[in-house]
């Protein structure tokens, strides 16, 4: 057929069918068919301008071969391959209600968008060398390659062998993909709005649409940036397959929209680094695996404010990351992060910058070899660490900056080059509250291995210059041994608790500290010590420089005291301790002394059993004004208290002077003297009320110069009375106090003593002297006991110096 020999007359057929047997010359004519059905085969049609063949429905179209138009192709019915087929027109195509391929080959070469709409099945290979307008399903038993721009013209399935694509314009609509072979996502996929992959794929550059579903693995084969966004729906990021490759992923998650890792993350090729830049909730449901070498973030970036993270598998790894492990960069509430092992980040182990961390756990991870801190949080309001251990970082174990409610718990802590613990806030401007450090193993492990850190195991600074305030902490029921300095160091800081009832769970068990088992410094209102073991802390289990307002023990050497022992010195206090007291605890077999006080002022030691503590119960030296020793037990020492250029201390009760209520010592079984004051700088020491007995020499012995009183002299002892004698300046008003020791308990040889206290008489000195008188009818002394005075000195009411006892005098039975 020629149609008019290049007339140019176009040609308009139609009927039932058609059938070309014989060559077809269109002479540059637009050709029109209109028939139920109709068969091209394109080596026999030559020169055509435009085609477009109609089929009724239930007709068909079958094209073969190759069939050139130099204008456009429209195919308006069923078209089947009855051939591999090429398709080449000068305009557009149009494939209106698709191609069954019956395994044939499609290639299609437009200047203008080829329209692909409908159904696409059965095909073999489908070649687009022409920009192509896609929507509805295109199905291929082998490849499919668009060579030029793909815009979906509506929701659009591609599924096949495998899938070449330069780019895709979803023009807001869906995509659903299925190959056999990695699909290669790149940048130059836009405006998708849904997007589901069944099969690999491979992903570089940005790739943004409104839901992503990912079901096959996942390749990455650069940087990547998926970002999925409805601002009114609820969308997602939901990976049911494998993401691997060594390159940067970063996943915008925003509005309500939530990410879904359901298999591994880096298991065979680990990712450079993971930035979960934003989310509504994040959750992966197995291991993720980072090597962040030749990177230059965080292994694992948390965006501001993503909250509901749930990233909590064993088996996770973050290595050489160039910043932090793990940086929560915002905030993130309602988050667990764990299981994993985190080394040799270039940063801290894991970094949470200021925000909002309400409900947020860091549990179950190894964090090793960080250039900072293992953990460190700044400014950050919620947040616990947990069941993790943080070792040989190049800074703290776990560093709190300027957090308020925040948790340390079930950790170990050790080898790290500073603190294990920091409690502080660096900022002036900002202060830090309700901290609890909890059943933590610090510079321990449960296997007792020294992993000392180097400096102190918890060190609370508070409002130090250039510091804000430290308020509110708890530290309870942790192992703390082996530490370069301290066990556990609290400085300026206010309502500091230690511990809780020894042999339970809020014990802290502070031990082989090379400094001091528990150290406090300055300002530290309202804080108490209950309940802790110190055991062998090389200089000191507890040290009070100039601390005030801390309480140490409770009870009467009950489970809320101290026991403390093992230490070069038990206590060592100096400085203002105003409002500072230690009450009911035990110190015992340290090698030098129980306590030894560097002008301490303003201290009391109440109802403690000091024993067995070297050459010195309680050795004081320096000014000591108004701090009191009383109702303490203090045995088996060279001295029981040894005051070495001592003044203003107060050994024993003040009852019944200046309204002070309290109650004497027991000072006994010293093996040279029970009190001993010596030094010409020893004065002002009031010795009052105090049960002393069975020291080797003396009771209470002045030395070199100390400064003393008149001792009273007793002159007779019957079972009625006691008369003495104490000589002095006119006016000058003196406690007489008396004492007596049974004669079954007064052993030969020693000087007298004073085991039980009988009472006390107030005299005036007159004319150089003053008689004494008690009776003491009405007591238990019998015939044979000791009796003994002590005179002290009362200016304007108050106690100013005692003396030593007088000489001991045996009691004699009354005359009838």
């Amino acid at each position: 057929i020629v149609l008019n020999q290049g007339l140019s007359t176009n040609l308009t057929a139609g009927g039932v069918n058609a059938t070309f047997n014989g060559n077809v010359n269109a002479e540059s004519s637009d050709i029109v068919l209109d028939f139920n059905t109709t068969a091209i085969d394109g080596s026999k049609w030559s020169n055509l301008g435009e085609l477009t063949v109609n089929a009724d429905a239930g007709g068909t179209i079958g094209l073969n071969g190759t069939i050139t138009s130099s204008g456009s192709q429209t195919y308006n019915g069923a078209v089947q391959l009855d051939g591999d087929t090429t398709l080449v027109g000068g305009f557009a195509l149009n494939l209106a209600q698709g191609v069954t391929g019956n395994s044939k080959n499609l290639v299609l070469d437009f200047s203008q968008p080829t329209s692909l709409a409908g159904n696409f099945t059965g095909i073999n290979d489908l070649t687009s060398k022409g920009d192509v307008l896609i929507s509805g399903d295109i199905t291929t038993t082998g490849n499919q390659s668009y060579d030029a721009g793909v815009t979906l013209d509506g929701e659009t399935d591609l599924e096949g062998e495998s899938l070449s694509l330069i780019g895709v314009n979803g023009d807001g609509n869906d995509l659903d993909i299925d190959f056999n072979v990695t699909t290669a996502i790149t940048s130059n996929w836009t405006n998708i709005e849904n997007f589901n992959a069944q099969g690999a794929v491979s992903l570089t550059g940005s790739f943004s649409t409104a839901n992503q579903y990912y079901y096959g693995p996942v390749t990455l084969l650069g940087d990547t940036v998926l970002t999925v966004d409805a601002s009114s729906v609820t969308a997602s990021l939901w990976a049911n397959g494998t993401i691997d490759g060594s390159h940067d992923l970063s996943v915008n998650a925003t509005g309500p929209a939530n990410v879904q890792f359901n298999k591994a993350i880096g298991s065979s090729a680990p990712l450079r680094s993971l930035n979960l830049a934003s989310a509504a909730a994040v959750e992966a449901l197995d291991s993720l695996t980072i090597d962040g070498t030749g990177g230059s973030g965080p292994g694992l970036r948390i965006g501001p404010a993503v909250n509901n993270v749930n990233i909590s598998q064993p088996g996770s790894t973050i290595t050489n990351a160039a910043q932090e492990g793990i940086l929560l960069a915002g905030g993130s509430a309602n988050s667990t992060v764990g299981g994993f092992t985190i080394t040799n980040s270039g940063g801290h182990g894991v970094l949470a910058a200021a925000g909002n961390y309400t409900g947020t756990t860091f549990s179950n991870s190894t964090v090793t070899g960080s250039g900072g801190d293992g953990f460190t949080a700044f400014n950050a309001d919620g947040l616990s660490v947990t069941d993790s251990e943080f070792s040989t970082n190049a800074g703290d174990g776990i560093h709190f900056d300027a957090v308020s409610n925040a948790t340390a718990q079930n950790n170990v802590i050790g080898s790290n080059d500073f603190y294990g613990v920091l409690v502080v806030s660096t900022d002036p401007l900002a202060s830090t509250s309700n901290v609890s450090v909890t059943g933590n193993f610090i510079g321990t492990n449960v296997d007792e291995d020294n992993t000392a850190n180097g400096r102190s195991g918890i060190w609370v600074l508070g409002d130090a210059e250039g510091h804000g305030t430290v308020d509110t902490v708890s530290i309870t029921g942790n192992t703390i041994a082996n530490n370069a300095v301290h066990g556990i160091e609290v400085w300026s800081a206010t309502n500091v608790t230690l511990g809780g009832t020894r042999g339970e769970s809020s014990e802290n068990i502070i031990s082989n500290n090379a400094q001091y088992g528990i150290a406090f410094t300055d300002v530290v209102t309202n804080s108490f010590v209950h309940g802790n073991t110190l055991l062998g802390n090389t200089q000191a289990g507890l040290y009070l420089n100039s601390a005030r307002g801390v309480t140490v023990g409770g009870g009467v050497d009950g489970k809320s005291s101290l026991d403390i022992q093992q230490s070069d010195f038990g206590v060592v206090a100096g400085g203002d301790l105003t409002g500072t007291n230690l009450v009911g605890n035990r110190v015992h077999e340290n090698r030098q002394a129980g306590f030894q006080l560097l002008g301490a002022r303003d201290f009391h030691l109440f109802r403690n059993t000091i024993e067995n503590n070297g050459p010195y119960g309680v050795l004081a030296i320096g000014d000591s004004s108004n701090s009191r020793i009383s109702g303490n037990t203090i045995s088996r020492h060279g001295a029981g208290v040894w005051l070495a250029g001592a003044r203003g201390m107060v050994i024993g009760s003040l009852a019944g002077v200046s309204n002070e209520q309290a109650v004497g010592n027991k000072i006994e079984d010293n093996s040279s003297v029970g009190i001993i004051i010596q030094g010409e700088d020893s004065f002002d020491n009031v010795i009052l009320s105090n049960q002393i007995d069975a020291n080797i020499y003396y009771g209470i012995q002045f030395i070199q110069g100390a400064r003393t009183v008149s001792v009273p002299r007793l002159v007779s002892v019957t079972t009625e009375q006691i008369t003495g004698r104490i000589t002095g300046d006119d006016g000058e008003v003196y406690r007489i106090q008396f004492f007596y020791t049974p004669a079954a308990q007064a052993a030969d040889g020693r000087t007298s003593q004073g085991e039980f206290f009988i009472g006390y008489e107030d005299v005036t000195i007159v004319d150089g002297a003053a008689t004494v008188e008690l009776d003491i009818s009405s007591s238990d002394i019998v015939a044979g006991d000791i009796v003994t005075a002590t005179a002290t000195l009362i200016i304007d009411g108050d106690p100013v110096q005692s003396s030593s006892f007088s000489q001991g005098r045996r009691v004699q039975e009354a005359a009838v």
